[in-house]
């Protein structure tokens, strides 16, 4: 499939996914958890191609840390290997802070202590914060380059407005400390676009060539809740070997099923 079906489906498998956990599963691990289980599903099932017929391939493996987590790197870690049939090959870490809507309220989740947005951005800058909320989000920056496109294929039942239940945007633009709401969807964008059109080709990752260094500074300071080890061939490549530290955070994480 093209880019554009492609990620049409990914946003009904995120908004399907996070609309499953309300109201009974409400909870930011949770709502996590199943996220990441159903687009890893996606993810490994589906591929898509360019105008140039260009196929593009992703593995996707979840862990889930055993212990308490803490908060210096954010809730998810994406450690990503992007390869082109150019040659061209970038390794990095996609940073998510994850913050659900409280139930009833105009508010997303606070932070878990008073600096804590501040210090994710001191140590990885382009930290994203990932909003999930239990109604449909529809003030959010649409696609404008296939706007056409996603009206006539994603609207909700009533033919109405863009909807999605999961956006995100850089969390240095809230790292002051102020609550995030509802309002801050105005400047959000969704999840699907952040892989589809950011993730995938390398853009808002720390670049990181030994990612074992990425590993050993989550060991030597704290732990992200969840860590997925994402691979990404753009072309006639192959899909790289294991090389994303699995084997160092064994100990700490274990698989998602």
């Amino acid at each position: 499939m093209d880019i554009i079906n492609y990620e049409i489906k990914l946003e009904k498998v995120i908004s399907d996914a996070i609309n499953s956990s309300y109201p009974h599963s409400w909870t930011e691990d949770l709502i996590t958890n199943e996220l990441l289980k159903s687009i890893g599903a996606f993810f490994n099932k589906h591929t898509f191609s360019d105008n140039l017929n260009r196929e593009t391939k992703i593995k996707f493996s979840a862990y889930k840390l055993k212990g308490k987590a803490e908060t210096e790197f954010g809730d998810i870690a994406f450690l990503t290997n992007i390869r082109f049939d150019n040659g061209l090959e970038f390794k990095g870490v996609a940073n998510f802070e994850a913050k659900k809507r409280i139930k009833d309220s105009f508010d997303y989740q606070k932070q878990s202590r008073k600096d804590q947005y501040k210090t994710i951005c001191e140590n990885k800058p382009y930290s994203q914060i990932l909003l999930y909320d239990y109604e449909p989000i529809s003030q959010h920056v649409k696609p404008i380059y296939y706007l056409d496109e996603w009206r006539r294929m994603y609207r909700d039942d009533n033919n109405r407005q863009l909807i999605t239940q999961c956006v995100c945007f850089p969390l240095y633009m809230v790292s002051d400390g102020k609550k995030v709401n509802r309002n801050h969807n105005r400047i959000a964008h969704t999840m699907s676009e952040q892989f589809c059109r950011r993730i995938f080709y390398g853009l808002d990752l720390h670049l990181e060539e030994d990612i074992n260094k990425t590993i050993k500074d989550f060991d030597a300071k704290n732990h992200p809740k969840f860590v997925v080890d994402l691979q990404i061939t753009h072309g006639n490549t192959s899909i790289m070997d294991d090389d994303m530290g699995r084997g160092q955070l064994q100990d700490l994480y274990e698989r998602l099923k």
